[in-house]
């Protein structure tokens, strides 16, 4: 079943985070080697359009797989639904999309303001 997160149009308090586990395993990936990681959000229409391509960062101890990206003024403000994913990119210049076969689905409902 995939993540589905909720939030109202401008929320920008509350970060995002997850715990990324490999569907292989079913243990955390290890985020010791990764260079970056980035959290990017889409439209759930076609054509999909980029929304956000942001930088996340590792919550503890890297080994656990645990990520967090502070939502930033602006990212909130269309309301609708959308589709994100987690990318690890290594030096190497390997990467891999998490989770593996979903997306997160983030859905932004109108505030009082403008519902």
């Amino acid at each position: 079943m995939a993540t589905t997160i909720g939030l109202k149009r401008h929320d920008t308090l509350t970060s995002f985070q997850i715990q990324l586990v490999s569907r292989r395993t079913g243990q955390p990936i290890d985020l010791t080697d990764a260079a970056r990681i980035e959290f990017r959000l889409y439209s759930d229409t076609a054509p999909r359009v980029r929304k956000i391509l942001g930088s996340a960062g590792i919550v503890g101890d890297p080994t656990n797989g645990t990520v967090k990206y502070i939502w930033q003024p602006g990212d909130t403000d269309a309301v609708g639904d959308y589709l994100g994913e987690v990318r690890v990119l290594y030096d190497d210049g390997d990467g891999e999309a998490m989770p593996e076969q979903k997306f997160l689905r983030i859905h932004i409902d109108a505030d009082l303001d403008n519902a």
